[in-house]
């Protein structure tokens, strides 16, 4: 991730207040799940609550709709600061 970037999600996440302390909000807590696969986006989960793994299967919940199976996938990396979770999906 590039410097310009991590600032600008640092900025999402921190605001300074007037007296010089730092304040953490958060106002939802739930995740994205972009799945990718050869290189192209394939899905995107908004509002992700869960996410396990079984093997090479990932399963996303998510507060408004079922749960999806992702098979042959991993994880390729999860960003907390951003909230985004990048699977790849072989085959």
């Amino acid at each position: 991730m590039s410097y310009g970037l991590f600032k600008q999600r640092q900025k999402r996440l921190f605001k300074i207040a007037a007296t010089g302390k730092i304040e953490q909000r958060c106002t939802m807590c739930q995740m994205k799940v972009v799945v990718e696969k050869q290189g192209a986006e394939q899905q995107r989960f908004e509002d992700v609550s869960s996410l396990s793994v079984d093997g090479s299967t990932i399963r996303i919940a998510t507060l408004f709709a079922e749960a999806a199976e992702v098979k042959n996938a991993a994880i390729r990396s999860i960003d907390f600061m951003g909230g985004l979770v990048l699977v790849q999906q072989n085959g």
